[in-house]
């Protein structure tokens, strides 16, 4: 039965990849224009503002960042809104940037109920100074600027930031998405001012796999299936925690700190059948479900 829900599943993944993403039949529904939101103003209020900023106050604070220059913070994926860069300027930060591999509607009606929603929470003696912000940059006046395609190689953003302009970069599960981290890291290197920091946060978890009694058969998929499932699209891609490390050293950078949370999942049954592609160091590697890493140019 579990081996038919699997064939099943990989042949929907198949067509989802193929009808969705590369017919672009995704792009005509309304709700892909703003992406990865739960649609719930108090789950989102959290989870793209909240969340953020207490996940990097705590490295800060843990590991005693000297942050010299609150000039411009760099975030990867924002998804769905700027809520976070809101929070940015709040905290004194000159310029907030984000930049998204897919376009999403940032000043449409439903994030701009998440914006309204931290303006009434707000202090008054806050609320304009939201205000202002919202409003200039929607005019494209800045503090806060979005890029909607392409990431760190959109034509604009690659323009208007050049090396050594980026005081602080941040991602929230998003290098998982990326077919070749390594680049990624050698671009934030070049962009990042002397002594700027990063935090990435990376989820090499299962994803949309966690349906499956045993999730982690995930990494046993081969490497052209999962090219027909999944290539083009975006999705995880199966890149363990050692890698984004050893990545980041090639790159130049310092690693601060590594921080990992670790699967209790017992992967005894699939060890001897992980994909050949999937390189890794230890039974911790795979099981790392989450990686926070710190970085320092």
């Amino acid at each position: 039965m579990q081996k038919i829900k699997l064939y099943l599943f990989i042949i929907r993944e198949i067509l989802v990849n193929y009808i969705g993403y590369k017919l672009k039949i995704r792009s005509l529904f309304q709700r892909s224009n703003i992406n990865n939101m739960s649609r719930s103003l108090e789950v989102d209020i959290y989870d793209k503002g909240i969340k953020h900023v207490k996940n990097i106050n705590k490295h800060i604070e843990k590991y005693s960042l000297d942050i010299k220059h609150k000039g411009v913070f760099l975030e990867m994926g924002p998804g769905g809104s700027l809520l976070h860069g809101i929070h940015k300027i709040l905290e004194g930060w000159i310029n907030y940037i984000g930049i998204d591999a897919f376009p999403s509607q940032v000043w449409s009606e439903y994030p701009q109920l998440l914006y309204k929603e931290l303006l009434t929470a707000s202090p008054e003696n806050l609320q304009e100074k939201i205000k202002e912000t919202i409003h200039s940059s929607m005019q494209q006046k800045g503090p806060l600027f979005y890029f909607g395609e392409h990431g760190l190689d959109n034509e604009d953003f690659m323009e208007k930031y050049k090396e050594g302009s980026i005081d602080f970069i941040y991602s929230w599960g998003v290098l998982e998405h990326i077919e070749d981290p390594y680049e990624v890291f050698k671009k934030n290197y070049s962009l990042l001012s002397d002594n700027g920091y990063i935090l990435h946060v990376i989820d090499p978890h299962p994803h949309i796999w966690d349906r499956f009694k045993e999730p982690y058969i995930f990494l046993t998929i081969p490497k052209w299936v999962w090219d027909l499932m999944y290539k083009g699209r975006g999705f995880i891609n199966r890149i363990r925690a050692s890698s984004y490390e050893k990545w980041a050293l090639q790159a130049g950078f310092k690693v601060i700190s590594n921080e990992k949370e670790v699967s209790k999942f017992n992967l005894d049954k699939f060890k001897d059948k992980i994909c050949s592609s999937i390189k890794y160091e230890d039974t911790t590697d795979l099981k790392t479900d989450r990686l926070y890493l710190l970085l320092q140019k």
